[in-house]
């Protein structure tokens, strides 16, 4: 029985973070206790009637892996992007400083 009540958890941790907006976020906040759910089920006597469970977990396992793939895939297209846009400006500033600025007085 505890075996299953292992099993469900797994599944209910890996849905949430699947449902989350940021799955890392949710990933990182629930890792611990979705270790120690392996933990307990590697010292659990796991027999085939469990096989259709631990084939779901691993579906799921693997979800979430490309979801946070993405996500972090994402992450780096923002970071490059914002990376061209402070070189630009860095840039744009650098010859604002050598250019030196000439004021003529017309009035003589």
């Amino acid at each position: 029985m505890i075996v299953l009540e292992l099993l469900g958890q797994l599944k209910m941790y890996y849905a949430s973070i699947l449902e989350a907006s940021s799955p890392y976020d949710v990933y990182e906040q629930i890792s611990i206790q979705i270790d120690e759910c392996y933990g307990e089920l590697s010292q659990n006597n796991i027999r085939s009637e469990h096989r259709d469970s631990l084939l779901e977990i691993q579906h799921l396992h693997h979800r979430v892996i490309d979801v946070i793939q993405l996500e972090q895939s994402k992450l780096r297209e923002k970071m490059t992007l914002l990376d061209k846009k402070q070189a630009a400006n860095h840039q744009y500033q650098r010859y604002q400083a050598v250019q030196e600025s000439v004021f003529l007085d017309r009035r003589q």
